[in-house]
């Protein structure tokens, strides 16, 4: 049973602070844990069951993270001379009156338990979560049910205007994004098993989804609201999603998806751009994938908050197209964050040989929906921490009881309701357009499918010649491509065939594809990787140049990878002196 000694002498309020004492006497006292199912987690550190529980508890300290406004997260630690702890995480819900099948902790811990049994046997698709030690759903212990998980340190970015003003190198910036794209791929080609897959389909996920926002919206809405408003854009959403999605074949791919994918939502290791934990799965569910990645991607629509309050800034991202040159920033574009993606996750699907996964580049031309959906979502969401911080049991306790410190998260829920609007508006104008119905984009479009494709294809032949690195970079040379070089084609065409007088001069766009190349990290990719300061073996350069291979005039030399340069810069950089390297070498 839980221990009460410390809690009669002490208030706790359950939202900043935790009777820490009962919580780990009651963890402590537990120690039936199945080794097949992990029902009720893997169990504390071990240097908590040999240490005597009393000296445990009366050293033991929660401070509340500053951090989320859903469930009250705690940092444990055991501040003992005589011992060592790891430090924990503690995780409840709310006290007070909740809104029904919100903070939903059960559904998360087992969510991680169930991607920790996956880790466990898959090191090549592990999916990094912290470790989940121990639930209790007796809500007598501690006033809620609460779970215990493994501390995790490391980085989070609060808002991604943070992330810009703390990484300041380009490129690491854009490798910890596309670090995020990567992540959530393993996680999508996760294998799901067929009861699972069974029970639900992506058609279902949105159609529920779309319900479950509207209802808690209908709950949580208060006068100042625009009720009316928000559930006809409710009604807009369901009807383009019985009228156009079905027709695409995406209820073919369903997949464990986080239904909060976001960057605070993301440990990043202390030093390197690698993620170290994923954190948040209260919505984590079996469903459309594509409302992850989404998610991931409304950075680049997201609305400034104008509020002035400092907790405004958990709901602000930078605008993406105030940036000067986004690329030269190292923020990459929509479009190649979707390529990476998709070649990503068809890569761990064939990994799993799971005979699932074919339809999913037609998401693609579906994601504005996504996005309205999204930010239909996180309308309903700001709308409800709103509500429970007129109720007092927000998980900021600034926000509670104080109409004017909260209400910045009613006007930035009807901004959110505006994106909406206004992204569905686009998709049904891209719709009724028929976006691939002009030789152009019908072009585009089947050259997205068939450069994202190769990697299927040649997997079983490259897979363990092949590095993450690699990878990537066929993923920014495939989306550099469809973004920059195939509209191209059409004026290549008129400068080399209509104009002879031109058809020895330097097609006029050229350096700026070049200039536009090197800022993407895209230039001398040939260089091989055992001489000079090559990047990438023969094999990996083999997928590359399969990629060029698409546009075959233009993308090799944007690259700088035509021949004959590159097989005599080989030569040169093989065998050369040193001075004939700088003569020679350099200037090709």
């Amino acid at each position: 049973m839980g221990s009460k000694s410390n809690s009669s002498a002490m208030s706790f309020d359950g939202i900043s602070s935790i009777d820490i004492a009962s919580a780990l006497s009651y963890a402590l006292s537990n120690r039936s844990f199945d080794s097949t199912n992990f029902s009720l987690g893997v169990g504390l550190p071990s240097q908590y069951y040999s240490a005597p529980i009393q000296n445990i508890l009366q050293h033991a300290c929660a401070v509340k993270f500053s951090h989320g406004q859903s469930n009250p997260t705690f940092l444990v630690k055991i501040d003992s001379p005589s011992s060592t702890f790891p430090p924990l995480v503690l995780r409840k819900k709310p006290p007070g009156v909740i809104l029904q099948s919100a903070h939903a902790i059960e559904r998360e811990f087992q969510t991680l338990v169930r991607i920790y049994k996956h880790n466990t046997s898959n090191v090549n698709g592990r999916i990094p979560i912290p470790t989940p030690y121990f639930i209790c759903t007796d809500e007598a212990i501690i006033g809620t049910p609460f779970y215990i998980m493994e501390f995790i340190d490391g980085r989070i970015f609060k808002t991604p205007l943070s992330f810009i003003n703390q990484i300041k190198c380009p490129n690491q910036r854009r490798d910890m994004i596309e670090n995020l794209v990567v992540a959530l791929a393993k996680m999508h080609s996760m294998p799901v098993s067929k009861k699972q897959e069974s029970s639900v389909s992506s058609r279902t996920h949105i159609q529920r989804q779309i319900e479950r926002w509207s209802i808690q919206y209908e709950k949580s809405h208060t006068s100042n609201d625009d009720f009316e408003r928000m559930m006809n854009l409710s009604r807009d959403l369901e009807l383009y999603r019985v009228d156009k999605l079905k027709e695409n074949g995406l209820n073919e791919f369903v997949a464990l998806i986080h239904g909060d994918f976001r960057m605070d939502n993301v440990v990043f290791h202390p030093s390197n751009s690698q993620i170290v934990a994923i954190l948040d799965w209260e919505l984590s569910s079996i469903g459309n994938p594509w409302t992850d990645l989404a998610s991931l991607c409304m950075f680049y629509h997201n609305p400034y908050s104008n509020s002035k309050h400092p907790e405004s800034s958990h709901n602000t991202w930078f605008n993406y197209s105030t940036l000067k040159n986004s690329t030269q920033e190292g923020i990459p574009s929509q479009t190649s964050l979707v390529y990476l993606y998709i070649s990503t996750i068809r890569r761990h699907l064939a990994f799993y040989r799971l005979p699932r996964g074919f339809s999913i580049e037609s998401g693609f031309f579906h994601m504005n929906y996504y996005q309205a959906f999204c930010a239909f979502r996180i309308a309903s969401i700001l709308q409800g921490v709103y509500w429970r911080s007129l109720h007092g049991n927000a998980s900021s306790v600034t926000l509670n009881n104080t109409n004017s410190n909260s209400k910045w998260l009613s006007q930035l829920s009807y901004q959110y309701t505006t994106l909406s609007r206004q992204l569905l508006s686009a998709q049904l104008l891209s719709s009724s357009n028929n976006l691939v119905s002009n030789a152009l984009n019908t072009l585009k479009y089947e050259l997205f499918l068939s450069l994202s494709n190769h990697v299927y294809s040649t997997l079983s032949i490259t897979s363990s010649n092949v590095s993450e690195d690699a990878w990537r970079v066929i993923s920014r040379v495939e989306s550099f491509i469809f973004e920059n070089i195939l509209e191209l084609e059409s004026e290549l065409d008129i400068h080399l065939n209509e104009k002879k007088e031109s058809r020895f001069v330097v097609f006029p766009k050229m350096e700026e594809l070049k200039q536009l190349a090197k800022m993407h990290g895209l230039w001398n990719l040939w260089l091989p990787k055992s001489v000079h300061s090559g990047r990438f073996t023969n094999v990996e350069y083999a997928l590359m140049a399969e990629a060029t291979g698409k546009s075959f005039v233009l993308a090799p030399e944007a690259f700088n990878c035509s021949a004959p340069d590159t097989g005599n810069a080989e030569l040169l950089a093989r065998f050369g002196t040193e001075s004939q390297k700088e003569l020679w070498l350099k200037p090709l």
